[in-house]
């Protein structure tokens, strides 16, 4: 097979022109492989931070609930409602700023 491809000069120019294109190629896919896994790497660790914010003012803010609680007896009804209807606010808060 080698010896038919070293006696025509244009099946040799065309099959190292073939090389060339197949190895750009690689490398093109293997530079879009590398960005997406950055961009994926991004995406988790900014959606685990988000996540883990949420969670933390949550927490803080059902802390801060029971604290109120316990204070004043007839205040609860109305710490839950303000809660309720903040909490909603907050996210869609966040969900515009993101």
């Amino acid at each position: 097979m080698e010896l038919l491809e070293t006696q025509d000069p244009r099946k040799k120019v065309l099959i190292a022109t073939s090389d060339h294109h197949k190895r750009e190629l690689e490398k093109e896919v293997k530079s879009i492989t590398e960005k997406t896994e950055r961009m994926l790497t991004n995406a988790l660790i900014i959606g685990g931070s988000l996540a883990l914010t949420y969670f933390v003012i949550s927490q803080m803010r059902r802390s801060k609930k029971k604290k109120e609680v316990k204070t004043s007896g007839e205040a609860e009804p109305r710490h839950e409602e303000e809660g309720a209807s903040t909490g909603p606010s907050l996210i869609s808060q966040i969900g515009t700023k993101v």
